[in-house]
């Protein structure tokens, strides 16, 4: 069975492999991703937090200064990358 399938030519592998690339890495990508890991780590600290409105107040801390740390330090030095 193996010889019905084709190998995909490179050039197809490289097209596909930067539009994988391009998604991953666009901005609302990363926001949706940081959103995520917010939500995880309010939901980890939340045996040790008392009320709701701390809770909303950690979860906004850890997102803004998450997403400013990204857009300030990542995004500037990273932003003329190279894959292929």
């Amino acid at each position: 069975m193996r010889f019905l399938n084709k190998r995909p030519k490179i050039d197809e592998v490289r097209d596909e492999l930067n539009t994988v690339m391009e998604v991953m890495e666009s901005d609302y990508f990363v926001v949706l991703d940081l959103l995520l890991f917010s939500i995880i780590f309010t939901l980890l600290l939340s045996p040790s937090i008392q009320s709701l409105k701390l809770s909303v107040l950690i979860f906004c801390g850890n997102f803004g200064i998450f997403t400013g740390l990204y857009f300030f330090i990542v995004n500037r030095f990273f932003k003329n990358k190279i894959y292929f």
